[in-house]
């Protein structure tokens, strides 16, 4: 098994436990902020291996996350619609509108 069927497992799972939880997932600014500031250390070839080793974590949850998001769509409701923006709007007894 690869690490990425992996995480495709890993991310089946998550995405039938709460569809629109998981679709709705981001990242804090924070943690944003900080995996800019690798990715800008990276480009300027200013990294440490340590911090080398952290955005390859973050970059590894990230991509889990997205897979995870892809997949949730299947198991919500089918009258839900989902947004790239992260929020899904539906009819009926389906989710809420947020």
């Amino acid at each position: 098994m690869t690490v990425t069927q992996a995480f495709d497992d890993i991310a089946e799972i998550l995405a039938q436990l709460d569809p629109q939880k998981i679709a709705e997932l981001h990242a804090a600014p924070e943690l944003s902020l900080r995996v800019e500031e690798l990715v800008n250390k990276k480009k300027e070839a200013l990294i440490t291996p340590d911090e080398s080793i952290e955005l390859e974590r973050y970059l590894a949850l990230d991509m889990l996350i997205n897979m995870a998001k892809a997949r949730a769509v299947v198991y919500w409701p089918h009258e839900c619609v989902y947004f790239s923006f992260g929020k899904a709007v539906c009819s009926g007894s389906g989710f809420k509108s947020l």
